[in-house]
């Protein structure tokens, strides 16, 4: 009888698993032309435009500039969003986040050049993790019972994880022509140990969208170390 009752359950719990949602245009970007899905190891369904390799070859230096917050005015009042102080807090992390990834091969200035980047990035939405409640949902009975009441609901979040929303886009410093966009929203799930920690979820997004930027200008040029330069 057990096994009849679970079985629903966890077909439940996989259909939750594999819904994405795709995130909504906020209007930030120079342009949003020439975007294309693409789905995320995470299952999650980004929009990304980009440039032939050869375009990245001549630039060698990267402005980051400061990340900005534009948080949706009205949202679902069951869902507790950030403030806007711990947005502007994680735009910061953001900043530091993507210095971080293109200081290794590339040197951050803010001096445009014509072998120079720039890359702009906005919030665009932030829903923190509810740690205990994700801690219930997390235990293998408790999530899947859960998981039946999101579907139910509605809903594809795993409960108590948290969101990050982003729109980031790469421009030649002075021309200002967009040589790469992305729109993306990642939520937390069961198998992610980031959504234990409040933000822990939007942390581990933007780690991902800063490789993600990094690997796409790069391609699969060669570039030695900024630390190994002379």
């Amino acid at each position: 009888m057990r096994a009849c009752f679970l079985l629903p359950i966890f077909t439940l719990a996989l259909l939750v698993g594999c819904e994405t949602t795709q995130p909504a245009k906020r209007h930030v970007l120079s342009s949003y032309s020439g975007m294309e899905e693409h789905v995320g190891v995470l299952g999650n369904r980004a929009m990304i435009k980009t440039s032939s390799p050869e375009r990245f070859e001549r630039y060698e230096r990267v402005i980051i500039e400061d990340v900005r917050v534009a948080l949706p005015k009205k949202s679902d009042p069951k869902i507790r969003k950030a403030s806007r102080e711990e947005a502007e807090a994680l735009a910061e992390k953001f900043e530091d986040i993507l210095e971080a990834e293109f200081g290794k091969f590339y040197e951050v200035t803010r001096s445009r050049s014509s072998k120079t980047l720039t890359i702009r990035a906005t919030i665009t939405d932030l829903v923190p993790s509810n740690p205990a409640l994700f801690a219930v949902n997390y235990m293998p009975y408790a999530g899947m019972a859960a998981t039946g009441i999101q579907v139910l609901q509605g809903s594809p979040r795993a409960v108590g994880a948290g969101s990050a929303s982003i729109e980031l886009e790469v421009l030649d410093s002075r021309s200002r022509r967009q040589l790469f966009a992305m729109m993306d929203e990642i939520h937390g799930g069961k198998f992610q140990p980031g959504s234990l920690a409040k933000y822990g979820q939007a942390e581990m997004a933007m780690q991902s969208w800063a490789r993600k930027t990094r690997k796409a200008v790069q391609g699969k040029k060669p570039m030695t170390p900024v630390s190994e330069r002379q």
